[in-house]
This record gives structure tokens, sequence and C-alpha cells, in this order.
């Protein structure tokens, strides 16, 4: 089983495309092809760092229950 996680792609595209076509099919292996696809992709700048710490607080604890049904790292 592949497992992706959207903020990774966003991170490392070229890395996780290669992956999905390893996985799926050798034959798309296309490297101009990687290379638009993850062009494509852009980083969202975050607003998180930008609010009150309390709100940040407030807004993690709301985010916990799922990103532990998610299995990452809390």
């Amino acid at each position: 089983m592949l497992q992706l996680r959207y903020e990774i792609c966003r991170e490392h595209p070229e890395r996780e495309i290669l992956r999905l076509i390893r996985y799926s099919d050798l034959s798309l292996k296309d490297e101009s092809w990687i290379k638009k696809v993850a062009d494509l992709t852009r980083k969202p700048a975050s607003k998180f760092a930008e609010l009150a710490p309390e709100i940040q607080e407030k807004i993690a604890e709301a985010c916990l229950p799922g990103l532990k049904l998610l299995d990452y790292p809390v």
C-alpha cells in the first residue's frame, strides 16, 4: 500500500510523484512530465504563525483528535 500525505507532496512534489509512479506503473516515468507536474505545486504561505499564541493553542487542541486518527506524530 502506498501512503501519500498532502503536506509531504507539497514539500517534495517531484519525489512524491516519482513514488506514485513507481507504485503504479514504471512505464509512466518521464522526467520532463514529473518536473512540469512538480512545478504546478506551490507551497501555500501559512498564516498560522501570525495568529496570537492563544488562538494557535486552541487550533492545535481542536486538530489533535484528527491528527491522531491520521497517525500523525503529536
